[in-house]
């Protein structure tokens, strides 16, 4: 196994294996590599630096994982494929930078708030956006915060999952911790 893969490896691991505790914590990669939709596996990739976490705002919420990839997620809103989650939500969201800029990111969020089960969303995770959708955190900041969402919301971004690589493997239906304070701190209590 190559180096730059142990960090994907070990969450798969911590998620997935019946060997693993049932309750982890996670911590941001050291670097990350961003690769376009139709990477070449034999050229070179740049090694990036992992700034961490981004707290866009603070608070504190437990709850039960759903999410993925906004386009995805949001194509499947008012089907019976949706998943039906009683409770409070930790939502995980990402998007690929194929055909999405920031104002597609802002549009497809907006529908995120716009549906009934938002309501019980209690935090909210942003994976790593490519470089290619140009984010900056200011303007990422800007967007969540002009969807008017409860102010005592964690809401962090820049994490390890998405169309970036390394990521962690999240476990969708199980219950999270989130807590955004100096620092953000992540953990999956149980599946």
């Amino acid at each position: 196994m190559l180096p730059q893969n142990s960090y994907s490896l070990e969450y798969f691991k911590r998620c997935l294996f019946a060997d693993q505790p049932d309750e982890y914590e996670i911590a941001p990669s050291a670097n990350f590599y961003d690769y376009p939709w139709n990477y070449d596996e034999k050229s070179s990739r740049a090694t990036l630096p992992n700034n961490g976490p981004v707290i866009i705002q603070k608070g504190r919420a437990e709850g039960v994982l759903l999410g993925g990839n906004m386009c995805s997620l949001n194509l499947l809103n008012g089907t019976e494929y949706f998943p039906r989650i009683a409770g409070d939500i930790i939502l995980c969201i990402e998007d690929d930078s194929y055909d999405s800029i920031l104002e597609t990111f802002e549009r497809n969020f907006q529908s995120v708030v716009q549906q009934p089960y938002f309501r019980q969303v209690k935090a909210i995770l942003i994976g790593r956006f490519q470089q290619e959708s140009q984010p900056t955190e200011q303007a990422l900041r800007d967007i969540i915060l002009s969807k008017n969402i409860e102010q005592t919301m964690p809401v962090i971004a820049n994490l390890d999952f998405g169309h970036t690589d390394p990521k962690f493997t999240y476990p969708v239906g199980g219950r999270t911790a989130v807590e955004a304070g100096d620092i953000a701190t992540i953990r999956f209590l149980s599946i």
